[in-house]
């Protein structure tokens, strides 16, 4: 299945790709867009590149301000299907747990990316976690 996407994205003209690369390094500065592309072809390259710009520029834009301090790009280098969940619906039941005045900016940027991701990715899932007794 892999190699039927990886053809098909073959077909994209080669200043298109360019743009397209060019497009997620401006909103992902941080970030090897070679590797996101190579990780997760199609959710990268299938569609318009508006369409794709606008999808991850509002998911990283919500990331950013939602979690001011955090390394959003680490976060998105170690889970780039975090951008594909309603992420707004994470941020706002993460901040029930973690008010703002309570998890600053500071604390934000201390906090682990790999961490963070797995509290977003299971508040936007809305996944129970598993009760452990000690």
């Amino acid at each position: 299945m892999m190699f039927v996407v990886i053809l098909q994205l073959l077909d994209i003209e080669t200043s298109d790709m360019v743009a397209r690369l060019v497009s997620l390094k401006g909103i992902l500065p941080g970030c090897n867009v070679a590797y996101l592309v190579q990780q997760q072809p199609r959710f990268f390259l299938e569609g318009s590149r508006e369409s794709i710009h606008q999808r991850v520029a509002a998911s990283v834009g919500a990331l950013r301000a939602g979690l001011e301090g955090a390394d959003v790009d680490a976060m998105v280098t170690h889970d780039p299907l975090i951008l594909s969940l309603d992420v707004a619906s994470g941020l706002l039941r993460l901040r029930e747990l973690w008010p703002e005045e309570d998890v600053d900016a500071a604390a934000l940027a201390a906090s682990d990316p790999v961490e963070l991701v797995l509290a977003i990715r299971a508040l936007c899932n809305k996944v129970s976690l598993p009760v452990t007794y000690s």
